[in-house]
């Protein structure tokens, strides 16, 4: 099994769901019988018809998917399904940045728990635990657009939970700027400068003082190795255009 497909069924069995679904032409008509315990939870199918929909150029089907996402927003365990989707490469491209752009909102909105109790986003703690220990690693094999989408949610959730609620956080990164893929590479450095501008123009504290010494002990070291390591690669293969492009697009 493939990474993503690795991923999607261990968001799909955090579910435990059952359903039997039955649909016309029209998405809008979806006839479905719930497990009792998740009573409206989308399944991954129907959150992407509902997706289509908000996309749509008629402007009522679209305002019909997006009253529809907002329903389906306050049920308990909707941000996984949305990341199930997210990490299936069966689904349209479009779509995938679309619930990518939705997943950020959520978070944006309802992430951090002082939020105001209609935006607090609807997750048990083990969900939340769950995403803040997968997403990194969904974050390096998505495609580009998407990955710059999720790289934006994993710095709004660092905001509030780093590093004391997400301490996994950073090794992780550290741990992928090893890959030889320079798109994942990429995408931690990406993510890490989201989180450490949050650093900037803020009143200096000893919470903050204490961050700071813990990111530098736990990221300065393989930032300069990853340095070190690309420019020896461009020295070795001067004349390699598409291993160049790669290094000094990184």
């Amino acid at each position: 099994l493939s990474r993503l497909s690795r991923l999607s069924l261990f968001l799909t069995n955090d579910h435990s769901r059952q359903f039997s679904c039955i649909t016309r032409d029209n998405p809008l008509f979806i006839v479905t019988s719930y497990h009792p315990t998740m009573a409206n939870l989308l399944t991954t199918d129907q959150l992407r018809q509902v997706l289509v929909l908000t996309l749509s150029p008629d402007a009522q089907r679209r305002k019909q998917g997006e009253d529809e996402l907002n329903r389906a927003s306050r049920v308990t365990g909707h941000a996984l399904v949305v990341l199930e989707l997210l990490a299936s490469d069966a689904v349209d491209l479009s779509v995938r940045q679309s619930a990518a752009v939705h997943f950020k909102n959520l978070v944006k909105k309802g992430w951090n728990s002082d939020s105001d109790a209609e935006d607090l986003i609807a997750l048990t703690q083990e969900q939340r635990q769950k995403i803040r220990t997968h997403l990194v690693e969904l974050m390096c094999v998505l495609p580009p657009a998407i990955q710059k989408q999720c790289s934006a949610s994993i710095a709004l959730m660092a905001a509030s939970d780093y590093p004391d609620q997400w301490q996994s956080l950073l090794p992780d990164l550290v741990q992928r700027m090893a890959s030889n893929d320079f798109k994942v590479v990429n995408g931690c450095l990406s993510t890490a400068d989201s989180i450490f501008r949050s650093f900037r123009d803020v009143e200096w504290n000893d919470a903050l003082d204490a961050k700071l010494q813990y990111t530098l002990e736990v990221f300065q070291e393989p930032l300069l190795k990853l340095m070190t390591r690309t420019m020896s690669a461009i020295l070795d293969s001067p004349n390699d255009k598409p291993q160049l492009e790669a290094r000094l697009t990184a």
